[in-house]
């Protein structure tokens, strides 16, 4: 007796061509430390599956960088992809975020937000030896 060989769908990173269904369309993400490394590589791979993107950094001189990079996800994958700058270890830092998602990416009647992805990347960080960090370090 013979059996039917298992079906396998292609893998949704194979999906290409003019008209192909993205496996990520109409969807919005935060990824913080997305102007750089792990992060920018991310946001590259979010924005070609048509997720749209608040890119978040930290430093002043990733501006201009981080800028063009959005500009470069929208025209070449479709999707909107903004730039947020925020520092994610401050009090301060997350609220901006969002309030920036609220103003860009809410339902323009009812301001509902919904952040389908969260890739939370941004790194804080203290030197010195262990013995002498507090939690107050990370407040």
């Amino acid at each position: 007796m013979s059996r039917p060989a298992p079906a396998r769908s292609a893998s949704t990173n194979l999906v290409s061509g003019a008209g192909a269904q993205r496996s990520l369309e109409g969807k919005v993400a935060l990824v913080t430390g997305g102007s750089r490394g792990i992060g920018k590589a991310v946001c590259e791979n979010l924005a070609a599956k048509g997720c749209s993107l608040l890119i978040n950094y930290t430093s002043d001189n990733s501006t201009a960088k981080t800028a063009e990079f959005a500009s470069r996800l929208e025209s070449t994958h479709g999707i909107k992809a903004l730039p947020v700058q925020a520092d994610m270890g401050t009090e301060n830092g997350p609220a901006h975020i969002i309030s920036t998602a609220l103003n860009h990416f809410a339902h323009p009647k009812t301001r509902k937000l919904q952040l389908d992805i969260i890739i939370n990347n941004a790194g804080v960080a203290k030197t010195g030896p262990i013995e002498s960090i507090t939690p107050d370090v990370f407040a």
